[in-house]
């Protein structure tokens, strides 16, 4: 991470710059989640023999039909909420039925206060972590301390202006400028993730109104809630227009990981997972394919599932959060919230006051 070091009188030797520094956390599971002695070695010895046992193809291909059923409710149940939560759905009676109920997770991780993961923020290092080297240093400067992209929809769909239901049609109406050109920094992934829920609800209403034949939303609260949830299962099969259809089964894919990750179903994520590994073959990202296969692989043991994946601080439902998220929260709080400023505030200092975050927080 980047840090400016500010100096109010400066010199030719004593200057206002910025440094690349590096971070670290270590993250405190709870009892119940500590893993058993010796499992490293179960893993190990389990992907040495699956190196030697080619995928089969037909699994890959055909997957599991109980996790397609688990995901195929999972989006009905979205699209049925996309159409709750529109202005004409406002006044509905039946927003309560059943049919509306959201369908059980598949394996999801205990929430209480016993079942919350501490962390303690290991002190900033004067060590840019961004070469090989550099990263070597940053491991080793850590090692005598006291003490993981589905998520970015890719651009198949950005099309041009002139194109009905395009990105680059949406991100124009809306006025939402940038969204063409993927960047790093800055809150391009947030304005993403925003806009993509916008106009994948905006694609659903539209759907909505093309296979019930209406022509304002308004006209399906007529309708009882058994209706509605027949008409969402024939939405979620239909094409009814073929690069909408095509959005729509995407998005829904990237809706549903979201929130997964949110609610702590670590077992939908795991039958996502060869829907990710298509789409990072048919992208042609050979690297996060390979890591996808190599996961799928590794996953059998059931001692590392679980808190390998995501973390939670709060012992709220929905308080939960990838692992590398969570290391980017800390970072914004060095970076921005509890931020040093002055000439005073050097990596020196910085050691004392960071691992203190977490107690300032809870304050």
């Amino acid at each position: 991470m980047n840090l400016p070091m500010c100096v109010f009188s400066q010199r030719l030797h004593n200057q206002t710059h910025f440094s690349s520094g590096c971070t670290a956390t270590v993250w405190v599971l709870p009892a119940h989640a500590v893993l058993p002695v010796g499992v490293n070695g179960l893993l190990q010895a389990h992907c040495a023999q699956a190196v030697l046992e080619p995928f089969s193809l037909e699994e890959l291909l055909d997957g599991d039909p109980s996790a397609h059923l688990c995901i195929k409710n999972q989006f009905i149940h979205h699209i049925l909420q996309m159409l709750l939560n529109s202005p004409d759905f406002a006044d509905y009676v039946d927003c309560d039925d059943v049919h509306f109920k959201p369908p059980p997770t598949v394996h999801h991780l205990p929430y209480s206060p016993d079942h919350i993961v501490k962390q303690h923020i290991l002190r900033t290092i004067d060590q840019e972590e961004a070469s090989y080297e550099g990263n070597d240093k940053a491991m080793e400067g850590y090692r005598y301390e006291d003490f993981n992209s589905f998520n970015q929809m890719d651009y198949t769909y950005l099309g041009i202006a002139a194109t009905i239901g395009s990105l680059q049609q949406a991100s124009d109406i809306l006025q939402w400028k940038g969204l063409h050109k993927t960047e790093m920094k800055g809150p391009f992934w947030h304005h993403l993730h925003e806009a993509l829920h916008h106009i994948g609800e905006a694609h659903f209403w539209a759907t909505w109104l093309a296979i019930s034949g209406t022509s304002q939303l308004s006209q399906l609260k007529n309708k009882s809630p058994a209706k509605l949830h027949v008409l969402a299962i024939k939405l979620e099969q239909d094409a009814v227009l073929t690069q909408w259809i095509m959005f729509n089964c995407d998005v829904l894919s990237y809706i549903e990981l979201n929130t997964a990750m949110k609610c702590s179903d670590v077992g939908c994520m795991e039958d996502m997972l060869p829907t990710l590994l298509f789409r990072f073959v048919g992208g042609g990202n050979s690297k996060y394919t390979i890591e996808v296969l190599e996961l799928m692989h590794g996953l059998k043991p059931e001692v590392i599932k679980g808190y390998c994946w995501l973390i939670n601080c709060s012992s709220k439902p929905d308080g939960l959060t990838p692992v590398n998220k969570g290391q980017e929260q800390n970072i914004g709080d060095i970076k921005v919230t509890y931020h040093s400023f002055g000439p005073g505030a050097t990596f020196k200092y910085l050691h004392k006051v960071l691992p203190a975050i977490p107690t300032f927080r809870a304050l």
